[in-house]
Formats: structure tokens, sequence, C-alpha cells
């Protein structure tokens, strides 16, 4: 089964914590080479490897997003769908023959 709407959200938080570390490392590297020009190539690499990451985890949090929205709708669909089935079980008692007739040719 698959997740719940709390649980992507959760995902997509801790997602979001990641990209912000990320960004932080980032941005120290651009630093340490601006300060000291020290070990460009690997300084280089590294940066490299976080942009990979982040391309990464962004692609994660925007599927989150989307199977989230579809979560949601579903709930809500569901939401609906009960709502309507309570109205007609109270209703039920009431319906004429022509509004049998109404509700079966629709």
């Amino acid at each position: 089964m698959g997740m719940s709407a709390e649980q992507v959200k959760g995902e997509i938080s801790e997602l979001e914590t990641r990209l912000a570390n990320l960004d932080d490392a980032d941005m120290k590297l651009v630093r340490l080479y601006l300060i000291t020009n020290y070990l460009e190539d690997k300084l280089k690499r590294e940066h490299e490897r976080i942009h990979k990451q982040r391309a990464t985890i962004l692609d994660r949090i925007e599927h989150l997003r989307a199977e989230l929205a579809d979560l949601e709708q579903t709930k809500l669909t569901k939401e609906v769908f009960n709502e309507y089935a309570r109205w007609f079980q109270s209703e039920v008692d009431n319906f004429s023959d022509d509004d049998w007739r109404r509700l079966l040719s629709q």
C-alpha cells in the first residue's frame, strides 16, 4: 500500500531539510574556493556531486507533491461519496416512484 498524506508530507519536509543542508555545504565550498583557491579540482567535483544530489532531491519532492495532490483528491472524492451515501440512506425511505425513476434513469 502507498504512503499516507502525512507520511508524504513528512518525507517532503525531510527532503527540504536535506536540500537546505546541501545548499549550505555548497556555499561553504564556494567560500572556501574564493578564500583559498585551494584544491580547485576537488572542490569542483564536490560542487558537482552536491548539485546532482540537489537535482535528485528536487525530482523526488516534485514526485511526492504530485502524489500528495492525488491523495488529497482521493480523500475529497471519498468524503463527497460518503456524504452522498449518508444523504441517500437518510432519504431512501421517502423516495416516491418518480424519484426512483429519475434516479435510475441517470
